[in-house]
């Protein structure tokens, strides 16, 4: 089913699959996103009351090396909470880090990519929700990750 949605005054073409199965899969500009209506927990950025969404790119990212490393985990509370009250990102699903296109002290913008992940042999691009210093990256390339995880800090 097509749809036109506005959103934040932009206007577009949302292709949405079977609206009975989850995820529900939407493709909005080429780009593919599950969407989980029910969810109240909100992947990085979004609010608790909005459905979770999580885009599944494609897209190349340059690969750049992570001096922090990670002794153990960080996973974020209960409920897969994506942020630890908006300072922080957290692994959408587990997975391997295959990427990492930002270092401490990197200002970011929304939609910027920051990291890869790689889960049964799909790409998965995390790109940042909201403008920030990235203040420390938590895991490297290579690392296995799980739900929840927090992966970086901004400031």
């Amino acid at each position: 089913m097509k749809m036109i949605i506005k959103v934040s005054n932009q206007t577009m073409e949302v292709e949405i699959e079977d609206l009975n199965t989850r995820p529900i899969v939407a493709i909005i500009e080429n780009e593919t996103f599950e969407v989980w209506p029910e969810d109240k927990a909100a992947p990085a950025g979004m609010l608790a009351t909005e459905p979770s969404v999580v885009r599944k790119g494609n897209k190349p990212t340059p690969s750049s090396s992570n001096a922090a490393g990670s002794s153990s985990p960080s996973v974020a509370p209960a409920g897969g909470s994506a942020t630890t009250e908006g300072k922080a990102e957290t692994a959408p699903l587990p997975g391997v880090i295959t990427s990492i296109a930002v270092k401490p002290g990197d200002a970011v913008k929304p939609g910027q990519e920051l990291l890869d992940l790689e889960a049964m042999k799909m790409k998965n691009t995390l790109y940042a929700s909201r403008e920030a210093v990235v203040a420390e990256i938590l895991v490297s390339v290579g690392e296995s990750v799980l739900h929840g995880q927090i992966l970086l800090k901004y400031t």
